[in-house]
């Protein structure tokens, strides 16, 4: 009986040391700016992707997400507007950048898109738009993204 409970006790402590290896390999957040615009990108479920794109919301423009399946790609939380970094007090009518957040949830691909616009101004263009094509893919117990090949982000051929 005492062999039984001491190879159980192994049993389990091998599991948690497994547990925490395969946690501690999560990948960092994908991040993204304007000039990966109309890239692909290749991202593994649960993996969070910070898209950070330049604004100026004094002039009334802002960045709005326009088009995302929400089933495989979830926003967290609101976008966020950060002040340029080269002052503590901007000059009036600085520009700075928004931040948006989001997790992949479902493996699959997904189009994202923001607009740059004045939401009140429904029936002109937006300014500019920002597209990245996303492939969201499990998660291999190496750490990296399932693949038939490795490849570091936007080389991937479709």
């Amino acid at each position: 009986m005492k062999e039984k409970l001491c190879n159980f006790l192994a049993m389990c402590i091998g599991f948690a040391i497994l547990v925490a290896i395969l946690s501690s390999c999560a990948p960092s957040p994908l991040e993204l700016t304007e000039k990966d615009n109309d890239s692909r990108a290749s991202v593994a479920r649960g993996q969070m992707i910070v898209i950070t794109l330049d604004s100026n919301i004094t002039t009334g423009y802002t960045w709005e997400v326009k088009d995302v399946n929400s089933a495989l790609l979830e926003q967290v939380g609101e976008a966020e507007y950060l002040a340029p970094a080269s002052s503590a007090t901007p000059a009036l009518g600085a520009g700075g950048s928004q931040v948006f957040r989001f997790k992949s949830k479902a493996s699959g691909p997904v189009v994202l898109r923001l607009v740059y616009h004045r939401p009140w101004e429904k029936d002109t263009p937006a300014a500019k738009t920002f597209t990245v094509v996303l492939e969201i893919k499990l998660l291999s117990v190496w750490g990296g993204v399932n693949s038939s090949r490795a490849c570091p982000v936007f080389s991937c051929q479709p």
